[in-house]
């Protein structure tokens, strides 16, 4: 697809040359937006590396006259063993270039290349009917968030950040005590495990709406992400079975900003049968407790959910409190000519 964007600046396909600047981007981006999430070159790197990714046809950068990246769009294919299809998308204007509708028609790009795509994969494989564009919006980004409406997306999950510092003096004898789990263990995370894991957290969140299942390849991939702390991850084990799981990482980007190094849970679940054991404080317990041992100041977790009411309660209950909210927007494409 043409790079093409608008008129006020030079576009290109993304090169993995330009991440070295789009890191500079993101760092003024964060310094004035102050975002829930965070991206350096690292992650960049990671994404632009991702199984299955096409940063060549699913990314562009804009320049200005001196030819410095300033905005940039970035659709990431999220692939899933069941399910329909979902992409993610990226993107941002530098301050100094915005009020001149440069974000809507990054958007309106993303949405058209995510059409393209998905005709080509319906092309390739008429079972492919449908995929879901994706985009995270912090709370207060209200312009973004009525800009985005107006290109048809919708809000569909709010996440919360929450977070727990530790006081200097904390221990083990300070965190909330282990609740009873009825003969469940809890173990440290193994990478034996790995693939059980997987499987239970695609079991959990099957009914979910809009959350997909997660293949074997992008689940390896999170595991080899220079964030991921496997060594923190904890699990709840019946009879050698899987039944729960807190996993957990370290999002070094975040730590300056939060003044504090922090663990944080990353994926956390527990399948349908075995709810109602207090596995899932259990964990973050386990979880917060690595974090301690780990010499970190505190915890941090993000919430998901369809209704914000009530959906904090299990998190306070252990001592996390909510800071930020996070709402995910998206927009279903169909195929063209697909039928149903």
């Amino acid at each position: 697809m043409d790079p093409f964007v608008e008129g006020s600046l030079e576009w290109s396909s993304l090169e993995e040359s330009d991440l070295g600047q789009l890191a500079e981007l993101r760092m003024a981006l964060e310094y004035f937006d102050d975002p829930v999430q965070r991206l350096g070159l690292p992650e960049l790197r990671e994404h632009f590396h991702a199984p299955g990714a096409n940063p060549g046809m699913d990314a562009v950068v804009g320049r200005d006259k001196g030819g410095t990246i300033v905005a940039y769009g970035w659709n990431r294919l999220h692939g899933s063993d069941v399910g329909e299809p979902q992409i993610w998308l990226d993107g941002g204007v530098h301050p100094a270039w915005r009020h001149q509708h440069i974000g809507r028609g990054i958007v309106e790009w993303q949405v058209a290349r995510g059409q393209e795509w998905l005709d080509e994969a319906h092309a390739q494989d008429p079972a492919v009917c449908h995929v879901m564009l994706s985009r995270y919006v912090d709370e207060k980004f209200d312009g973004y968030a009525r800009m985005i409406e107006g290109v048809g997306f919708t809000p569909r999950r709010w996440y919360f950040d929450m977070h727990a510092q530790f006081s200097d003096e904390w221990g083990h004898s300070q965190l909330p005590p282990v609740p009873p789990t009825d003969g469940i263990q809890l173990q440290p995370f193994h990478p034996e495990l790995s693939e059980a894991v997987r499987r239970a957290h695609n079991e959990a969140f099957a009914e979910v709406p809009g959350v997909h299942a997660v293949s074997r390849a992008a689940w390896e991939h999170s595991m080899r992400r220079h964030a991921a702390r496997p060594q923190w991850s904890w699990v709840a084990t019946m009879a050698g079975e899987v039944v729960g799981y807190a996993m957990n990482c370290a999002n070094v980007q975040d730590w300056d900003s939060l003044g504090y190094q922090e663990g944080w849970t990353d994926r956390l679940g527990v399948r349908p049968a075995w709810r109602g054991h207090n596995l899932g404080p259990a964990l973050l317990i386990a979880s917060m407790r690595s974090f301690l041992d780990a010499g970190l100041g505190g915890a941090g977790l993000g919430v998901d959910t369809i209704n914000p009411e009530g959906a904090l309660d299990l998190f306070e209950s252990v001592g996390y409190e909510s800071e930020e909210m996070v709402v995910l927007y998206g927009r279903e494409l169909r195929a063209d000519g697909a039928s149903g």
